[in-house]
């Protein structure tokens, strides 16, 4: 089976090494046991780093996993931009990436998104214009968390 994992995050990287590593592991069990597995991870750096060079490879194999990796800059945080302006950069970023993703290692069988901000809006993105399937794994219940209050 090859399964495509969308991080919740930035994904392992020279900057930040300990970014998404629960999902490195999971990938490299996932890989051990006899499946083909990718990352595609793509999002925003905060400015912070527009000086002091956030270090990365594009496309990298480590342990036979393929990751492909695109960041760029943002030049407001994200609470401050408007949420479908955000999911509109996402999913367009994400699709792009996705099908340098597939011409260069083939169509997954199964995406794996890591949090529904915004790994779950890529895979959504993805199952509406190419049809493949996706799966959810939320880490965190703060939406949940939210709706008990009222």
């Amino acid at each position: 089976m090859h399964i495509l994992i969308i991080p919740s995050s930035l994904f392992v990287t020279e900057t930040e090494p300990h970014n998404s590593i629960f999902q490195l592991h999971q990938a490299k069990a996932l890989k051990s046991s006899g499946n083909i597995v990718g990352v595609l991870s793509v999002g925003y750096i905060t400015l912070r780093h527009l000086f002091n060079k956030y270090k990365y490879k594009q496309i990298e194999k480590r342990d036979g996993i393929n990751i492909n990796r695109k960041y760029d800059f943002l030049f407001f945080p994200h609470r401050y931009i408007p949420f479908f302006l955000l999911k509109f950069m996402y999913e367009q970023k994400g699709i792009k990436y996705y099908k340098r993703y597939i011409e260069k290692n083939g169509v997954p069988d199964v995406i794996h998104a890591h949090n529904f901000f915004y790994a779950g809006i890529i895979a959504q993105a993805i199952k509406k214009r190419y049809g493949i399937k996706y799966i959810i794994t939320a880490v965190s219940y703060t939406h949940l968390r939210a709706h008990e209050t009222r």
